[in-house]
């Protein structure tokens, strides 16, 4: 996640001002979060949020920056799942090329690389969530918007600047429900994390892991 924030900052040649600014908030707490649902982890960041404060949070904060800000209207959730995904990218990574590759001929040797991904969770949203009912239960929701998506790591960078400005949903423009991973890399990016080919061949999802 960091070295995908800092190849965007690099590409915008604003990598030398920005990073001063940055600031990553991770929560590990294996007595609240272990085998937490989503639900549970939307409560505990809307309490870390309520607890926004001149002291923590520095002298810019004030009631209408929390409510607009992304920074308190979004986390990131990293579950097992998730980090499936990390382990298999890293296995991608590891499989030797010759130097000097480029792109085309990286991706042709070793496969398009799987993506890593975490889930992004909407506060706002209500525990039954949004929307047209009706669709498969994920954790006692049925609804269209459970309140989350999964999404490529290589994405969110981008999507924190849209979010100032526009809702998850309407911001994304194309809403993949979970189980879809945005932005879905030719329709067949999934979770829980699909067996990937790896070799001279686009991945594939195994017969065991259906859309």
């Amino acid at each position: 996640m960091k070295s995908q924030i800092t190849d965007k900052l690099n590409i915008s040649g604003r990598d030398l001002l920005l990073p001063h600014y940055q600031e990553w908030t991770i929560i590990e707490d294996q007595g609240k979060l272990e085998g937490a649902s989503k639900a549970q982890a939307r409560v505990l960041f809307s309490d870390w949020v309520a607890r926004a404060s001149v002291e923590r949070d520095g002298p810019s904060v004030d009631e209408a920056r929390v409510r607009e800000l992304p920074r308190f209207n979004y986390c990131l959730r990293v579950d097992r799942e998730c980090l499936d995904t990390l382990d298999a990218y890293e296995e991608w990574d590891s499989i030797p090329v010759e130097p000097g590759m480029d792109r085309f001929a990286l991706n042709f040797k070793k496969g398009q690389n799987p993506p890593v991904v975490c889930a992004i969770m909407d506060k706002s949203c209500a525990p039954e969530g949004k929307g047209e009912d009706g669709y498969p239960s994920l954790e006692g929701c049925t609804r269209y918007y459970l309140g989350c998506i999964s999404m490529d790591v290589s994405a969110v960078p981008g999507l924190y600047d849209d979010l100032h400005h526009f809702g998850l949903v309407r911001g994304l423009g194309e809403y993949g429900r979970p189980p879809l991973v945005y932005p879905r890399l030719d329709g067949l990016s999934s979770m829980p994390y699909p067996k990937w080919s790896v070799g001279p061949r686009s991945p594939v999802l195994s017969p065991d892991k259906p859309l």
